[in-house]
């Protein structure tokens, strides 16, 4: 870590950031006012903000002051910099982990990693030989497996506001509230509005079933849901930025191996294009 210099405010860049919820500014204000500022910002070299937003925001909007301490400092990325100091401080909420999560995510590709060796994406962190993006990530944001991840993802993916507060709040469980993400939007407020969440979850759940459930009883219903996967991938892949930037680390055999994948599912979709498009 760089030797603390003093920089002017409206020189410091910050960029989006994953923490919603700053909390009261007002009492920090107070205590840097008196006591000063015991712990300075982080900028990269850019001066762009890595840590210490709560802190800057009170120098800058409350106390008004036109220039604050700093360090210069070399993170991975500003979301795992932003992570590894901010969550020593104030936890982040599990919505705004999953949103440090999908950062890193489309930062390092999300792709399986050939047991040769790991691979280094840029600035990325670093992935292990054999592990998937998905583990790392979802350890680098701070869950504490790769299936709460993927439950927080539902609930934030699917689930209403009122919902994704209700499980940031501790009021449900993020494996019920992954449940009630399933359920429509309508009955997902009933459950978060509710004087017991978790109680009304269990009663609308048992009453209901989901489009999961719907799927698997009804075969067109379940046609239609595996072609939206399909919708997901594409999404996904552009996301990533693209298929040539996905796979350009990839070994040709890896290459070949999915090459031969898709050309087998191609012509298969080709074929239903084909039935389809008959008259009846």
């Amino acid at each position: 870590m760089g030797r603390t210099t003093t920089v002017l405010v409206e020189a410091v860049n910050v960029g989006p950031r994953h923490r919603k919820d700053l909390g009261d500014l007002k009492p920090l204000a107070e205590s840097i006012d008196a006591e000063g500022l015991l712990q300075p910002i982080g900028l990269t070299p850019d001066k762009e903000l890595v840590f210490g937003m709560r802190r800057f925001l009170a120098v800058r909007d409350i106390l008004g002051w036109d220039r604050i301490d700093a360090r210069t400092v070399n993170v991975s990325s500003i979301a795992a910099g932003e992570y590894a100091e901010n969550e020593l401080r104030k936890d982040f909420t599990l919505s705004e982990r999953d949103a440090i999560r999908r950062t890193l995510e489309k930062k390092i590709g999300d792709r399986r990693i050939a047991p040769s060796g790991g691979v280094e994406v840029g600035n990325s962190p670093q992935v292990e030989p054999g592990e998937k993006t998905r583990d790392l990530t979802a350890r680098q944001a701070g869950f504490r497996s790769t299936d709460e991840a993927r439950a927080v993802r539902q609930v934030t993916g699917k689930g209403s506001p009122k919902l994704v507060e209700a499980m940031d709040q501790g009021t449900l469980p993020v494996s019920v509230a992954a449940k009630v993400a399933e359920l429509p939007k309508a009955k997902q407020n009933e459950v978060a509005k509710a004087e017991d969440p978790r109680a009304e979850a269990r009663r609308l759940l048992a009453d209901s079933k989901t489009p999961h459930q719907q799927a698997e009883e009804d075969p067109g219903r379940r046609w239609s849901a595996g072609l939206h996967k399909l919708y997901v991938l594409l999404n996904s892949t552009r996301d990533l930025g693209g298929i040539a930037k996905l796979t350009r680390k990839w070994a040709a055999e890896t290459k070949q191996g999915y090459i031969a994948e898709l050309k087998r599912i191609v012509g298969e979709l080709n074929k239903w294009i084909k039935i389809l498009e008959k008259k009846p």
